[in-house]
């Protein structure tokens, strides 16, 4: 058949008088190329950051002397006879982290029953000596309960001045304390920022029985601002060229015999 085919186009081709047939023929071509991806690493990268420092912890002590006090053998405090009255007022506290007040009980010449209560009078003020009492006019009951402080002075009196420990804050104290030599007992308490600070101690007949000192403990931290160098890790994404290749077929123009010897 091919020989056919041939012998009938070979006068065209040898006259050259006719135009070749051609035919589209299929055929695959591999090329390469080149795509750009990112690949994740972390990195160290340093920055600057304000910080506040602690500089120095201070902490001052103070011996405190009562602005006044008072005692009174014919006044109770809760039911315990011989009430003494100390108060102090506190120096400006806002520049301090921490008060703290010290109650030192000396030792007791004998044993007496002596009980101890710290409160903060800021809000009421300082409750200052009692009236004297009048044995012809007596006590009167007043307008409000006297669950504090009983005994004999003016009902006014006595009014006011339950009146304003009601209004007090309570810081702490001690029960039935004895100190001796060996064992001398140290109350703290916790001020915050009061102004006025009441100790009232009770029990004791005798002021040498009932010898206390007070004391105000300050702290304060000192700090200061300052830059400072830190690291810290980052994410960073870094290109790089990814080599590849992809196949796709092309279509071209050949004579249409090379279709018939071809493979």
């Amino acid at each position: 058949m091919k020989i056919n085919i041939l012998r009938l186009l070979l006068p065209v081709i040898i006259s050259g008088t006719a135009n070749i047939a051609c035919i589209h023929k299929e055929y695959t071509i591999t090329e390469n190329y080149t795509e750009m991806a990112n690949r994740s690493e972390y990195a160290t990268e340093t920055y600057s950051d304000n910080e506040t420092i602690i500089v120095d912890n201070v902490s001052e002590e103070y011996n405190l002397a009562p602005l006044f006090h008072w005692m009174s053998a014919d006044l109770s405090f809760k039911g315990l006879p011989y009430m003494r009255y100390y108060a102090y007022d506190m120096p400006d506290l806002q520049q301090y982290d921490n008060a703290r007040i010290k109650v030192s009980v000396w030792d007791q010449m004998q044993y007496e029953q002596m009980v101890i209560r710290v409160f903060d009078m800021t809000r009421t003020g300082h409750i200052y000596a009692p009236d004297a009492y009048n044995a012809d006019v007596g006590t009167p009951e007043g307008q409000i309960k006297w669950i504090w402080i009983t005994g004999k002075s003016t009902t006014p009196w006595l009014d006011s001045a339950n009146s304003m420990i009601n209004g007090a804050k309570f810081l702490g104290g001690r029960t039935n304390i004895w100190s001796k030599p060996d064992n001398p007992h140290v109350l703290e308490y916790d001020i915050g920022k009061a102004r006025n600070i009441a100790v009232i101690i009770s029990g004791p007949q005798n002021s040498w029985n009932a010898n206390t000192t007070v004391s105000l403990m300050l702290n304060r931290t000192q700090t200061e601002d300052k830059t400072v160098t830190r690291e810290r890790k980052v994410l960073i994404q870094t290109p790089y060229e990814v080599q590849k290749q992809r196949d796709f077929t092309a279509i071209k123009q050949v004579p249409f015999w090379e279709l018939l010897f071809s493979k």
